[in-house]
């Protein structure tokens, strides 16, 4: 079946006249593909667009340090300007993207990235991480091209299930052990128990609501094993835990692990980890009960709330319904006696 063109916003604050040829090249191969390909410089520019467009897949940026506006100046203790320091990072836009949920797929196409990043997109369902570099457009292309076919427009919504089972895949290096498992998981569900190298297996044969597994410190050669957990999403989805840092020789498997697409991935180097694995398995217990369905963060619909004119569109409604009744009028017949 051939793959239909997608509507693309591409975010990089390197997106000028003068883009590096990395970047150009990538937006001009994307547009002979066939895409129809938007570019925008700034964070505040995507977030506009997107409140007007609806795009198949977004591909940002990172580090969206390097455009600064004069509002972004004040001055300095000795009469200079100084840059305002904010947080510009594109993680931060992804999980405005995600909780309005348009269907937007999101690709993160960087040469930088911090372990906080990474837990971000993980977390907010973004559906890859590109890194940049002398293979970082064949990548990028390739990960389009993936995305294509995740990309849809209808809504599918699982059915609701009750009751059901949750899935602890052992490994070697696992924070808790059963005991500490049962106390995790409470009362949501019971627990069955399997090695890694079994879990496909088992998972094939078993129906669950939520697989997890949970590692101090994964490898590149966990990687392969949950590739074959990440497969079977999104019945069951996959909770992914280990202790995330910036450590620079583990970035490379923080990558992979964005790459997997789980439901959550959790820090357990975090406070109160043990916490977070519960509410993990608790949205993925509960997705098919509709809780993240269209869950729109309160605080962008009010954002939102703030550009409507009111006052404009009750004298609209109005005007219209003044010409209605003027129409109305105009084709009533005399009554006879």
């Amino acid at each position: 079946m051939e793959k239909r063109s997608l509507s693309i916003l591409f975010m990089d604050d390197e997106l000028s006249d003068n883009a590096p040829a990395h970047l150009a090249d990538a937006v001009e191969q994307l547009r002979e593909k066939g895409h129809e390909v938007t570019v925008t410089t700034t964070l505040q520019d995507a977030l506009d667009r997107f409140q007007s467009t609806i795009f198949d897949l977004f591909i940002m940026d990172l580090d969206m340090h390097k455009v600064i506006t004069a509002d972004a100046f004040q001055k300095g203790e000795d009469g200079s300007p100084r840059a305002i320091q904010e947080a510009y990072r594109g993680s931060d836009l992804a999980q405005v993207y995600k909780s309005l949920d348009n269907g937007c797929v999101i690709i993160v196409y960087s040469g930088a990235g911090t372990s906080q990043d990474m837990l971000k997109l993980a977390n907010y369902h973004s559906f890859g991480y590109v890194a940049k570099g002398d293979r970082g457009i064949d990548n990028l292309l390739n990960m389009v091209s993936k995305a294509q076919e995740a990309v849809t427009h209808d809504l599918r919504l699982p059915s609701p299930r009750q009751g059901g089972k949750i899935l602890v895949v052992e490994t070697g290096g696992m924070p808790f052990d059963r005991t500490q498992w049962k106390s995790v998981v409470g009362d949501l569900a019971s627990v069955d128990f399997v090695s890694i190298k079994d879990a496909p297996e088992r998972m094939s044969t078993e129906d669950y609501h939520a697989v997890v597994v949970a590692e101090k410190q994964f490898s590149v050669h966990h990687i392969p094993y949950l590739r074959k957990l990440a497969v079977f999403q999104p019945r069951p989805h996959l909770v992914i835990a280990c202790d995330i840092s910036d450590d620079e020789s583990a970035k490379g498997v923080l990558i992979d692990l964005v790459n997997l697409r789980p439901f959550k991935l959790v820090n357990l180097g975090a406070v109160n980890a043990e916490g977070a694995v519960t509410d993990a398995l608790k949205q993925a217990f509960h997705w098919y009960d509709g809780w993240e369905t269209f869950k729109a963060a309160i605080e962008y619909i009010h954002e939102a709330e703030k550009y409507v004119d009111y006052s404009a569109l009750a004298e609209e409604y109005d005007r219209c319904a003044y010409t209605d009744d003027e129409g109305d009028d105009e084709d009533l017949e005399e009554p006879t006696d």
